[in-house]
Formats: structure tokens, C-alpha cells, sequence
């Protein structure tokens, strides 16, 4: 009986031990078991860990990249919870108008805004697709060779640092519109009444007179500008880089292009600037024989006929058989009809 009684005892004993061991275990985390890095401890759970009416033999407990409070739906509102992941595609912060704080730009879901249709269109259609509109002003843009700020409101004119397409303040935007009407108008009512114009019929563009320049100009014109304000050697230097450049396509300067400005020069009377740019042309162009035979012209402007006659001698050694020179050479070697001395 006392070894009975012993058992018995040692049986409640070890009863009573597990029970507080139990009871250790639904408080104090097992050996070994991860936590939070740098997470503070804290000596008793928060409201929002309540612990449920059955505890579990271990708690729950969240990995290091996973936010704690994400997987507790029931947690009160003073308990700041983590904002929804960012889906692939979409912008960092989350759609615009899918919760409060979401940047502007972006549509529920995730996709881009629209952005807002354009304004103050009074020649394009109000209905313009705005991928047609874009590719409209690119073509402007590539046919004067300039940017969008030269007709637009750019950031650094307006006040808010932003570009403003609507407005019409600067005014080249007001010059463009009336080249717009003015080239429609060439096209559709005055080019119309040409028979045979083609399929499809030839029209005038921006292209047709700017060739690149934001203000049309023959290549004459470019060359009196610079010769005017600095002198035939300002005009020669002007040619030689529009010649570096040529693949722009500002101006013709071919072998017909450069001499067709000098006979100009030579009919204004100015005849040295004339010979300038056709020694010049002969650089680009050391086979012509066009180019001497105009030269010879432009020498018995300036009237040095022996001059010319030394040239022609020597275009008809290189060309024998050039008609032009042979017939200003025998013009200028005739003698003198009587009377005229």
C-alpha cells in the first residue's frame, strides 16, 4: 500500500508539472524560434495579438518580409497596416483614384490616364486623333527646322514652367495659322484648276518653300543677306558651310544652283562677287565646262574681254568640240565692224 501510495503522488506530481509547463509554452516562445530582426519585445501582447479563447500550443509568427498585422484582418484601426503591393506594370504608389494617395497619371487598374484632349484648335479638326495631332506637329517641326517652343509656349516662357500648347501668346503660332489657310487654299482651290497634276496630285507643304530654314530663302537670298553684312568673303564662307551641310537640304547648292546665283549677282552689276562664287563653284565642280563659259560671260560684263578670251582658249583645249565656247570666241576675236572702234 505505501508503494502504491508513493506512485500515486509521484503520477499527480508529474500531472501538475505538465499542466505548467503547458501554460509556460502559450506564453513564452519555444527555443529557437525566429522573430522579427530588431523587433522589440514587448512584456505583454498588444490589443491587437488578443489571444484567442483556446490558445494554440505555439503562436503564430511572421517572417522577416512579410509585414506584421498582414494576415490579421481583424486588427483595430489604431493599428497602422501596410499599403497594398504595387501591380507588375503599374506605376510605383499604386493606381490613381484606388486609394487615397495614389500618384496622378495612372487609372484604376494600374493603366495610364488619358491625357486631356487638346485645346484652342481652330484649323485642325477639334477632333483630331492625338496620335494624328502629334504626328502633324512633328511634321511641322522637321519641315522648319525648329522645336516645339518656337511656335508654343515653352517652360521657360510661361509662368508655371510648364508648356502651354493652347496658348497664343507668341506669334509664330498666329503666323502658322495663316500659312495653314494659305496653303490649303493653294491646294484645294487654285492648284485644283491645273489639268494633269498627277496621281496623287502635287500639293504645297511647309516643306515645298522652308526646306528645313524657319523662314523660306533662295540660296541668293541667303547669299546677298551675308554679303551685305559682311562682304563677298562672308558670302563665299556662307556657301562653304551650307556645302559641309548640304544633307539638310536647305538650299540647292548643285553645280546650277551656285551658278544660277552668281549670274544673278552678275545682272545686279555685281560682277567681282559673281566670279567669286564661280571659282568656288569650279572647286566643287573641277569638270564642268559650263562654269568657264560663264565665267567668260561675267569677264565681258566686267569688260577685260582679252580675260575672257583667255578662258575660252582654254575650255576649247580641255572641250574641243563646245559649241557656246567656239561661238563667244569667234565673237570676241571678229574684228571690229567700221564705225565701231
Amino acid at each position: 500500500m505505501r508503494n502504491r501510495s508513493a506512485i500515486v503522488s509521484a503520477a499527480a506530481a508529474l500531472l501538475l508539472t505538465g499542466g505548467l509547463l503547458a501554460t509556460v509554452a502559450t506564453r513564452t516562445p519555444a527555443a529557437g524560434a525566429p522573430a522579427a530582426p530588431g523587433a522589440p519585445q514587448p512584456a505583454a501582447p498588444r490589443p491587437a495579438e488578443a489571444q484567442p479563447a483556446a490558445p494554440p500550443a505555439t503562436p503564430p509568427t511572421h517572417p522577416p518580409s512579410k509585414p506584421p498585422g498582414a494576415t490579421r484582418s481583424a486588427a483595430p484601426a489604431a493599428q497602422p497596416t501596410a499599403p497594398p503591393a504595387t501591380p507588375p506594370g503599374a506605376p510605383a504608389g499604386g493606381p490613381a483614384g484606388a486609394s487615397p494617395g495614389a500618384p496622378a497619371g495612372t487609372a484604376p487598374g494600374g493603366r495610364p490616364a488619358a491625357p486631356p484632349p487638346p485645346q484652342n484648335l481652330q484649323f485642325l479638326p477639334k477632333d483630331i486623333p492625338r496620335p494624328q495631332l502629334i504626328q502633324t506637329m512633328r511634321g511641322f517641326s522637321f519641315a522648319l527646322g525648329v522645336r516645339c517652343e518656337f511656335c508654343h509656349v515653352g517652360e521657360h516662357d510661361a509662368p508655371n514652367g510648364r508648356e502651354d500648347f493652347a496658348a497664343d501668346q507668341k506669334p509664330e503660332k498666329v503666323t502658322a495659322r495663316a500659312m495653314l489657310v494659305m496653303t490649303k487654299r493653294l491646294n484645294e482651290e487654285l492648284l485644283a484648276k491645273i489639268p494633269n497634276r498627277g496621281t496623287p496630285p502635287v500639293e504645297v507643304t511647309c516643306v515645298t518653300c522652308h526646306h528645313g530654314q524657319p523662314k523660306p530663302q533662295t540660296l541668293s537670298g541667303r547669299l546677298h543677306a551675308a554679303m551685305a553684312a559682311a562682304g563677298v568673303d562672308s558670302a563665299i564662307a556662307e556657301v562653304r558651310h551650307l556645302h559641309d551641310n548640304a544633307e539638310y537640304g536647305w538650299f540647292d547648292l548643285s553645280e546650277w544652283g551656285i551658278s544660277e546665283a552668281a549670274r544673278e549677282f552678275s545682272t545686279e552689276g555685281k560682277n567681282d562677287e559673281a566670279l567669286a562664287l564661280l571659282h568656288l563653284n569650279a572647286e566643287y565642280n573641277p569638270q564642268s565646262t559650263a562654269i568657264p563659259a560663264m565665267m567668260a560671260e561675267v569677264q565681258v560684263a566686267r569688260g577685260d574681254r582679252a580675260a575672257a578670251i583667255e578662258i575660252l582658249h582654254k575650255l576649247l583645249a580641255a572641250d574641243p568640240e563646245n559649241r557656246r565656247a567656239k561661238r563667244m570666241l569667234e565673237q570676241l576675236e571678229a574684228p571690229p565692224k567700221e564705225g565701231k572702234q
